[in-house]
């Protein structure tokens, strides 16, 4: 993009022109960016396939297409957490590939919790409330503004607020890091992937920081919560060599 800008004395006599030149290369449409959005609040960013908000939206309509052709339809689902059974049974190295077979991000240890949905525990009442949540997890690593958020969902920031503390009891900010630190958390526990890395791929613009947030929603800091898992799994592995 280029612009001609003449160059005039205060006597009125033009002296030349300044040409001003506009690298418009990297702006994209709001309209690409909304498609973008939408890319990453329905597909799982390891694998590419739908996530769970966009199997359950695709669900319903593969059903009602195929009632009212009177087509029969068939759903196969598996419960890849339950490969936490093999793991114990047969060893890591099976279970991993096994997962890798079903692109499987990730098996879910038995102290974590089992994530109920955001739009089965919240019904399908609060559709902007999901939507925002749904945004807020398909941008982990780049997070996006709260006015941004307010903006792609369609209402105004201090809606989205209040939507948040009344259905969730929290602010959306406090929501996302949140939602950002339980992200690097399964990292740091299922990944051989450095802090710094991890930081960076949550959001967190250094190390440090990255690590004061932990410590504060956790009560420890990331290296020694990876110390304690690395000390724990080398206990097991020598009573697993002692029973053998």
């Amino acid at each position: 993009d280029a612009q001609m800008v003449p160059v005039v004395g205060r006597d009125g006599v033009s002296h030349g022109a300044t040409l001003l030149l506009h690298d418009a290369s990297s702006q994209v449409t709001l309209e690409q960016r909304v498609e973008t959005l939408h890319v990453k609040a329905t597909q799982d960013p390891l694998t590419g396939v739908s996530n769970r908000a966009e199997f359950n939206r695709l669900h319903e309509v593969f059903v009602e297409t195929h009632l009212e052709q009177g087509l029969p339809c068939s759903l196969i689902i598996s419960d890849l957490d339950r490969f936490k059974l093999i793991n114990d049974q047969h060893g890591n190295k099976l279970v991993t590939r096994i997962s890798e077979q079903f692109m499987c991000e990730r098996i879910r240890s038995s102290d974590d919790r089992q994530r109920i949905p955001l739009h089965m525990s919240l019904g399908s009442n609060q559709p902007k409330l999901t939507e925002a949540v749904t945004l807020m997890e398909a941008n982990i690593e780049e997070p996006i503004s709260l006015d941004e958020l307010s903006n792609y969902v369609g209402i105004s920031r201090r809606q989205l607020e209040r939507l948040f503390q009344k259905h969730l009891n929290c602010v959306p900010t406090r929501y996302y890091l949140k939602l950002r630190l339980n992200r690097a958390r399964l990292l740091l526990l299922q990944t051989s992937k450095s802090i710094v890395d991890i930081a960076l791929a949550c959001g967190f613009i250094s190390a440090p920081h990255f690590s004061k947030c932990y410590r504060d929603l956790f009560g420890i800091p990331p290296r020694d919560e990876r110390r304690k898992l690395q000390a724990r799994s080398s206990a097991e592995d020598s009573d697993t060599e002692l029973a053998s």
